[in-house]
């Protein structure tokens, strides 16, 4: 299932469009595989590793962009 969702941003006044996607797994093990594979992915595009990563944007090191909040919400899935 996915829903699109348009969000208005106080700050700075521009639509930005976020996209919701559920995907389901057959076994706890598939989805830590699919986890571990787009951090992996990431990893690779930005040339860091995950956990420097996740530690420079809390820091606001990084800005808010379509990648980077879908890595941090990535993490947050294995934190939680």
């Amino acid at each position: 299932m996915r829903k699109d969702i348009n969000i208005l941003e106080d700050k700075d006044k521009e639509e930005v469009e976020v996209s919701i996607k559920r995907v389901t797994h057959n076994s706890i093990v598939d989805a830590l595989d699919a986890i571990l594979r787009s951090l992996y992915n990431y990893e690779q595009k930005f040339h860091i590793p995950s956990d420097e990563f996740y530690r420079g944007y809390l820091e606001g090191k990084f800005e808010d962009t379509k990648d980077f909040v879908e890595w941090v919400g990535i993490i947050n899935t294995i934190l939680i």
